[in-house]
C-alpha cells in the first residue's frame, strides 16, 4: 500500500515488484489524474497483466485501507510526526514492514518499521540525514518552525 500516492509514480514503480499495489490519496483530483496517467501511459504493462494491479482510492491515508489488507509493505510518503499509528501497523502481514519518514522532537529520519512476534514495534534507521530528508519533504515542513529542527540552519536553500 502506498499512502499519499499523489500522481502514482511510486505506485507504478512498485507494480513492477508486487502483485498488487493500492494507492491512497486524499485529494480526489490526484486519484483521478493518477488513474488516467496510469491507464494512458502504461498500457504496455496492462497487456502483460501487471498494470491492472495498480488501484488508487480517494481515502484518508492516516487510517490505511484495512478492508484490502493485510499488506507486505506499507510505504508512507507524507512525513509522520512522532510515530506510525497503530492502525497502520495492524494492517501489516506477519513479516511485513512500513517505510516512513518520522519527525520526532529530536530528529528526522527514515525508518523501516516491523512488528515482532512479541508484538513490539521495531524501528530500524534507513536514513538519518535530517537535512536531506527535510529537503525531500519540505512541503510537509511548511508549518514547522526552523528552531524546532536546528540542523536545518545549515541547509540555507530550504524555504520553510
Amino acid at each position: 500500500m502506498d499512502i499519499g500516492s499523489g500522481m502514482g509514480f511510486i505506485a507504478v514503480c512498485l507494480a513492477h515488484l508486487a502483485k498488487t499495489v493500492i494507492g491512497l490519496e486524499h485529494v480526489k483530483g490526484l486519484v483521478t489524474r493518477a488513474t488516467e496517467v496510469v491507464n494512458s501511459h502504461y498500457g504496455n504493462l496492462a497487456q502483460q497483466g501487471r498494470h491492472h494491479n495498480v488501484v488508487f482510492f480517494p481515502e484518508d491515508g492516516r487510517y490505511g485501507l484495512d478492508r484490502l489488507g493485510p499488506y507486505d509493505l506499507i510505504l508512507v510518503e507524507p512525513m509522520v510526526r512522532q510515530h506510525v499509528p497503530d492502525v497502520i501497523l495492524r494492517q501489516l502481514k506477519p513479516g511485513g514492514c512500513v517505510v516512513a519518514v518520522v519527525k520526532t522532537d529530536a530528529r528526522l529520519a527514515m525508518f523501516r518499521i516491523t512488528v515482532n512476534r512479541q508484538k513490539q514495534t521495531v524501528y530500524q534507521t534507513l536514513i538519518d540525514d535530517g537535512a536531506y530528508l527535510a529537503a525531500q519533504h519540505k512541503d510537509y515542513l511548511c508549518d514547522i518552525r526552523q528552531q524546532e529542527m536546528p540542523f536545518l540552519n545549515k541547509f540555507k536553500s530550504l524555504q520553510l
